[in-house]
């Protein structure tokens, strides 16, 4: 079962455009243009995380081709994600409202979320098929020490 979990975080962060950093710079402000997608990982961040990995010429373009395209079709998925759940809350406002007027956006929404999931798990494949059991090893390490930086809450430790 932590292994799923685990294997859940990898993906989450190798693909979501806002967590699919392994280090971002916090001291830089967050700028979002309108209409253009947020650089989530820098030339420089990226090469440090692939030298620390030990990441050949190649597996570097590809592991970058995948996180661009994972990148894209998260996007998309998310937008979409977030209409339905406005299209959803708007609905659920109305008094008048009953489960069998939702019934039908709720599994667009729960479809969507199959899709995102599916597409994270395609994410951890095909960087499985880029890397070798041990960058693979160390990869899945980097990405939760992020996720132990990036989520930890104030006053915490850490452990759990």
């Amino acid at each position: 079962m932590q292994k799923i979990w685990l294997t859940m975080i990898c993906a989450g962060l190798l693909l979501s455009p806002s967590l699919g950093t392994l280090a971002q710079d916090k001291a830089a402000p967050q700028e979002k243009t309108a209409g253009k997608p947020q650089k989530a990982w820098s030339q420089k961040q990226q090469g440090s995380e692939f030298k620390e990995l030990g990441l050949t010429e190649d597996q570097q373009k590809k592991m970058r081709e995948i996180r661009e395209s994972q990148r894209t079709k998260m996007q998309s998925l998310l937008k979409e994600l977030q209409s339905k759940h406005a299209e959803l809350k708007s609905l659920l406002d109305k008094p008048e409202t009953s489960r069998a007027d939702v019934a039908a956006l709720v599994k667009q929404i729960k479809d969507l979320q199959n899709k995102k999931l599916d597409q994270r798990i395609e994410a951890v494949f095909a960087a499985k098929a880029i890397l070798t059991p041990e960058q693979y090893i160390k990869f899945t390490r980097l990405i939760e020490e992020h996720r132990k930086k990036k989520f930890k809450r104030p006053g915490s430790d850490g452990n759990e």
